[in-house]
């Protein structure tokens, strides 16, 4: 038990550095963006361009340092004598607080924002939300194995697919395009939603499958 409580302390930190890192960096971008396409800096242009920054920006920040995560975190706890099943309950509980973080992030914004500045629902936001925290969070778990197993080959890819993901979404800000495809996303169905979190679900046991015959490398 011992154990487990000190893994969650630690899952928390991590999880609150991930989240503190990430609003700040989505502020940050959200000017560098509105400099390269030449925006006004009004307080509508700013503040209406924070949730989907804070999707481009966690999606990102949730797989990279989810994918570090496991590669230096899982051995180091099993080594101070947490057990496979505690890094495992650790890495899940971190993935849901990161999440909330962001769930809570845009509970704020909602309460704060006029809503004729809005071009989603509030469910439609926090839907979409969830989908792509609970996509990048179990995708960093099966790249964090990944990269644990085959080393710098995988980690190679890892950067490759983040670049080609990040410069694309990049463009579309950069060119201003975000109010199209956010006016374009539909609500999405209960089925989709299911469907991610079985994808999540399958992360886990792949990484909970992986983990349980690692063996601890001081």
């Amino acid at each position: 038990m011992e154990g487990l409580v000190r893994a969650l302390k630690c899952a928390t930190w991590r999880a609150g550095r991930v989240i503190g890192g990430t609003l700040l960096m989505s502020v940050g971008f959200i000017f560098y963006f509105m400099l390269l396409s030449r925006t006004p800096f009004t307080v509508q242009n700013i503040v209406t361009r924070f949730p989907q920054m804070l999707l481009f920006v966690g999606s990102f920040m949730y797989l990279a340092f989810g994918v570090v995560d496991v590669v230096t975190y899982v051995q180091y706890a099993m080594s101070c004598g947490c057990t496979r099943k505690n890094v495992l309950l650790s890495a899940v509980y971190m993935n849901m607080l990161e999440i909330a973080g962001v769930e809570l992030a845009l509970l704020v914004y909602l309460l704060l924002v006029p809503k004729e500045w809005m071009l989603l629902s509030g469910g439609t936001l926090c839907g979409l939300a969830l989908l792509v925290c609970l996509f990048s969070t179990g995708f960093s778990l099966v790249m964090g194995i990944f990269v644990k197993r085959f080393g710098k080959v995988a980690y190679v890819f890892v950067v490759i697919v983040c670049a080609v993901i990040g410069g694309i979404m990049g463009g579309v800000a950069a060119m201003n395009e975000w109010d199209i495809l956010i006016v374009g996303t539909p609500n999405l169905p209960v089925v989709v939603t299911l469907a991610f979190i079985g994808w999540y679900v399958l992360a886990a046991a792949v990484f909970w499958l992986c983990i349980r015959k690692m063996e601890v490398r001081v």
